[in-house]
C-alpha cells in the first residue's frame, strides 16, 4: 500500500552527507541529533528535498510545473518513485535510497478526515459552537497524538535503513583493511564516513542492553563473525 505522506526520519543520514563531513568529523555526537535538516536525494529528473521530521504529502514531493498536463502525470509513476523512495512497504527492497533515511508515515487520514469536518462545522447556537469547539479540540489532540506514534515508528524504520547502508560500508572498510594487510601495503586510511560509521556502530552496541542483541546481531551478521577492529 503506498503511503500518503513520507518523512525523512533518520538523523543518521548526516554521515552520508558532504555538507555535514567537517562538522560530524569535529562532533560526532552531531550524528545523533534530532536538530532539523535538509537531505537532498538526487534522481534521473532532478532531486528531491526533505528537511528531517517534516512530513511530506507524496503528491508535494515535487515542485508543481506549470508545463506539464495534470492527467500526464500519472499515478503510477508517483508510486513508482515512492516505493524507490521508501524502500518499498517494509523499507527492506531498495538500498540505493537506504542513507537517505526516508519511510512512508502512517498517519490516520481518518483522523485527519475527521478534524476538517469539524473545522467546518458551523451552528448558530452558541452551545452547539462549544461542544463543536470541544470535539475539534479532541480530535485535533488524537491526531498529534497518533502522529508522535507513527514518527516515532518511522524513526526506528529510517535509522534501520541508514544502519543497513552504515553495515554495508563498514564491510568494504574491513575488506579493504585486511587485502592491504594481505598485500603488505600498510593501514588503510578510512574515510570520515568509514570512520563515524564505524563509531556509530559501536555506540549503538555499547547502549544495547544485555537482553536484546539486536545490534550485535547486525554487526555479527555483516562481519562474519569479526568485530570492530
Amino acid at each position: 500500500m503506498i503511503p500518503s505522506y513520507v518523512v525523512q526520519a533518520s538523523p543518521l543520514s548526516k554521515l552520508f552527507m558532504s555538507t555535514w563531513t567537517s562538522r560530524c568529523e569535529e562532533n560526532p555526537e552531531l550524528v545523533f541529533s534530532s536538530d532539523p535538516f535538509i537531505v537532498t536525494i538526487p534522481k534521473t529528473n532532478g532531486a528531491l528535498q526533505l528537511t528531517h521530521n517534516k512530513p511530506v504529502h507524496i503528491t508535494k514531493l515535487e515542485p508543481h510545473n506549470p508545463n506539464r498536463v495534470r492527467d500526464e502525470y500519472l499515478v503510477d509513476d508517483l508510486d513508482g518513485m515512492v516505493m524507490w523512495l521508501i524502500g518499498g512497504e517494509d523499507g527492506q527492497r531498495s538500498e540505493e535510497t537506504d542513507i537517505y533515511g526516508v519511510v512512508g508515515l502512517n498517519i490516520d487520514m481518518d483522523l485527519s478526515s475527521a478534524l476538517s469536518d469539524v473545522a467546518l462545522f458551523d451552528a448558530e447556537d452558541p452551545k452547539e459552537k462549544d461542544k463543536a469547539q470541544k470535539k475539534y479540540l479532541d480530535v485535533q489532540k488524537a491526531l498529534v497524538a497518533k502522529t508522535k506514534i507513527a514518527l516515532t515508528e518511522a524513526t526506528e524504520l529510517a535509522n534501520s535503513r541508514v544502519r543497513r547502508a552504515m553495515k554495508n560500508t563498514h564491510v568494504n572498510l574491513m575488506r579493504q583493511y585486511d587485502t592491504m594487510r594481505t598485500e603488505g601495503k600498510g593501514v588503510y586510511a578510512a574515510s570520515v564516513a568509514e570512520a563515524i560509521g564505524a563509531y556509530v556502530l559501536a555506540n549503538e552496541i555499547e547502549k544495547s542492553s544485555t537482553n536484546s542483541k539486536k545490534m550485535q546481531d547486525l554487526l555479527a551478521s555483516a562481519m562474519n563473525g569479526n568485530m570492530l577492529r
